[in-house]
């Protein structure tokens, strides 16, 4: 048989560890309330913030509206001056039609009264004319009938006589037909210089009307742009509102979350303590709980020991494909290398990709994939990638300098000049 006292030696241990469990379960409680304490303060700090925000968003609203009220004001000013220079431009349109079609009517009046007065001079100009040609065949007549009987000289005396008053007759007729002619032609001209001024008038007043259509325009274009900002205004309102709705729904259902998880933590933390309140009872009331206790102590410490070397097994594995990530790493590179001689750049620039993506921190692979798109692809972005990837590698490379040169040099060069940004 056991002897009972080593059985009371190995029970010692159990009991000093169950002492221990309890203060570090109460501990490991405590912590458990403080994190969830904080969780609420900083949840309570994001509310706060978001209101603030949800002020915010209400006061650019309300401004927001107020400018849009500004600008229906103006919008309505603006239709009601719009209307006013419509209707202007209508009654100046009716006048300038109206003015147009009197000086029309007076210009025709007055061309055909000067047309009718030129016929009749034309008729009077004919009758005389007839007349003047009755005279000459009489004279004509009276010169080839014989000369029977010499005149006297009485009757000679008297034909000078008549041949002097007919031709003065004549003269004062053509003068008087002359004087009348340039009376019509001046009565005329007087005509034409009214209906002139007629169309100068309304000229002007055509002009006036263009520069109020023209002013129409620009108060139409100003509307419109009027009404293009109230539209802006409008949606961004809009957005503001969908805004504010979805942040007002997020705060509720933030709030409602916290208040469940704080139930959640108050819950959990009651069931906590009286759990280690019935473990503390138990530990200290049952024997065959505290050799259990050891017993899964001990348990515990032997899987904590497999843990360990199960662990190193997974260090031991990781190293082995680490390495074999390295070993295919360096075949990529190689088979890079052997591209290179073989001249074929774009398969050499694959697979010295390819092995950069297994082993990153190759420091010669990136030196020469910065060559490579320098030379062959004309990329100077990712050549000074590469370039500096490289020195960060190498900073004692002997080539630094060199390599910093082309830095410097790809960095300054026309096709990309946002490199150092």
């Amino acid at each position: 048989m056991n002897n009972p006292n080593e059985k009371k030696e190995s029970e010692k241990p159990a009991v000093e560890k169950g002492f221990k469990f309890g203060p570090v379960l109460v501990l490991f409680l405590a912590i458990i309330f403080a994190a969830s304490v904080a969780y609420s303060f900083m949840l309570f700090k994001k509310t706060e913030s978001q209101k603030k925000d949800l002020e915010q968003r209400s006061s650019q609203e309300q401004e927001i509206r107020e400018k849009e009220s500004i600008l229906s004001k103006k919008l309505i000013e603006q239709k009601a001056e719009l209307d006013r220079l419509k209707a202007e431009n209508e009654s100046v349109r009716q006048e300038e039609q109206t003015n147009t079609t009197q000086a029309k009517a007076m210009a025709d009046a007055a061309i055909k009264a000067a047309q009718e007065k030129v016929k009749l001079l034309e008729q009077e100009k004919a009758a005389l004319q007839g007349e003047l040609n009755k005279l000459k065949t009489e004279n004509a007549l009276l010169a080839t009938q014989p000369k029977d009987q010499p005149k006297t000289k009485q009757e000679k005396k008297e034909e000078k006589q008549q041949e002097k008053e007919n031709k003065a007759a004549k003269a004062e007729e053509e003068r008087q037909l002359k004087l009348a002619e340039n009376k019509q032609i001046n009565d005329l001209k007087a005509q034409l210089s009214k209906v002139k001024e007629e169309n100068s008038r309304l000229q002007g007043k055509n002009n006036q009307a263009e520069a109020r259509i023209k002013e129409l325009d620009k108060a139409t274009e100003q509307l419109r742009t009027a009404r293009k900002d109230i539209e802006g205004l409008n949606q961004k309102l809009a957005s503001l509102k969908q805004a504010s709705d979805k942040e007002k729904s997020d705060l509720k259902n933030s709030n409602s979350k916290l208040e469940d998880k704080t139930g959640t933590l108050q819950r959990l933390n009651t069931q906590l303590e009286d759990k280690a309140k019935g473990l503390y009872e138990k530990l200290q009331t049952a024997d065959d709980t505290k050799y259990q206790l050891n017993n899964a102590n001990n348990l515990l410490d032997k899987l904590a020991d497999e843990r360990k070397v199960l662990l190193q097994e997974i260090d031991k594995l990781k190293t082995q494909v680490s390495g074999l990530e390295k070993e295919k790493a360096r075949i990529f590179a190689d088979q890079g290398n052997a591209n290179m001689q073989a001249k074929l750049f774009e398969q050499a620039i694959d697979s010295y990709e390819t092995s950069l993506k297994l082993d990153p921190n190759n420091a010669e692979v990136n030196y020469r994939l910065g060559l490579l798109y320098k030379h062959t692809r004309d990329d100077p972005q990712k050549s000074v990638v590469y370039f500096r990837k490289y020195l960060q590698l190498q900073p004692q490379a002997k080539n630094k300098k060199e390599v910093e040169y082309l830095i410097e040099s790809l960095s300054r060069s026309d096709d990309w000049g946002a490199v150092n940004r």
